[in-house]
């Protein structure tokens, strides 16, 4: 099951997976190699955070959501806006 989870990358059910198996079988290889899968792929995520890029493609630099909201959504406003005062 981890395999399939780690292919699905269902990283948190690989990793949960494989370490059960692992307290049942201590020497079996596909939970290792299920686990090293899992700890090589939080690594690249460091490092790609750490250089500012994409974790899901590295070829793209990570930008904040509110910098680039959806097409045809008005920007946040920080303040609600208050009507003017009556000139005198």
């Amino acid at each position: 099951m981890a395999s399939l989870y780690l292919t699905k990358e269902w990283f948190l059910d690989a990793e949960r997976c494989a370490r059960e198996a692992l307290a049942a079988q201590p020497d079996l290889l596909s939970a290792r190699i299920v686990l090293r899968a899992v700890q090589q792929r939080r690594q690249s995520e460091v490092e790609s955070d750490e250089e500012g890029l994409s974790p899901k493609n590295p070829c793209v630099r990570g930008t904040a959501p509110a910098a680039n909201p959806p097409a045809g959504t008005p920007p946040a406003s920080p303040e609600p806006a208050t009507p003017a005062e009556p000139a005198e």
